[in-house]
């Protein structure tokens, strides 16, 4: 199915690109003139493909800030 492999080959994709892609791309998609990212996410899940976001967290989370100033 072409929909899993676009987020196979992309897994940082959103519901909302996946979608744009496939309202775009009328020569794999071909008939489709309207689809929801609800049924986007049914498809991924039925197919056990994972859609969670990945976030990207700041470097400066990971340390523990040390206070040198005297008391």
């Amino acid at each position: 199915m072409a929909v899993i492999h676009m987020v196979v080959a992309h897994n940082d994709i959103r519901l909302s690109e996946i979608k744009q892609n496939i309202l775009d791309n009328n020569d794999t998609f071909q008939g489709v003139d309207a689809i929801s990212t609800t049924n986007i996410a049914h498809i991924l899940e039925r197919h056990q493909v994972p859609t969670k976001q990945i976030y990207l967290v700041p470097l400066q989370r990971e340390f523990v800030q040390v206070n040198t100033s005297s008391v």
